[in-house]
């Protein structure tokens, strides 16, 4: 009679501790990137006004995500990436939507960025944690965790 396979040959291995850290790395860098991108947009607001400092940020984004995205228009289409199927004409108007939203808060946060001193408007954002939790389970039906508004009340506590 065999014996049958030991549990841990059926488990995944652990990530190491770099797969690990990475996204809290991202987490970071993508942090870093807002704040270095706040302090850029604060002086072209300043030296050129907030609407043609908004209009530049855009179309640099653009060409920036351009390349990228006709790259992927090119080429096998894997079933197993992102890029495997054409957005349906609904999550193009999900995307329009998006980008409205994102333009309307972007204009709104620089206007603001120029007209108080940097610290302040940083200090105002660390309510965004408490903000996207009432969203999500608003307009996402997601059911918030008490971690979650634990986790949330320590961003607002710095």
């Amino acid at each position: 009679m065999t014996q049958p396979a030991p549990a841990s040959d059926t488990t995944p291995p652990a990530p190491s501790a770099l797969q690990a850290a990475l996204p809290v790395l991202a987490v970071v860098a993508g942090i870093g990137t807002f704040s270095a991108m706040d302090a850029a947009m604060k002086g072209a607001s300043i030296a050129l006004g907030v609407y043609t400092a908004l209009l530049l940020r855009n179309a640099l984004g653009t060409l920036f995500a351009l390349p990228i995205w006709l790259a992927t228009l090119r080429g096998p289409r894997p079933e197993s990436t992102p890029f495997s199927r054409r957005p349906t004409l609904a999550r193009l108007r999900l995307h329009a939507f998006r980008a409205g939203v994102t333009t309307c808060m972007a204009a709104l946060f620089f206007y603001g960025l120029v007209r108080i001193p940097m610290a302040e408007v940083i200090a105002i954002s660390f309510i965004s944690p408490i903000i996207a939790l009432f969203l999500a389970a608003l307009l996402l039906g997601e059911v918030i965790r008490p971690q979650a508004i634990l986790a949330s009340l320590l961003g607002i506590a710095g």
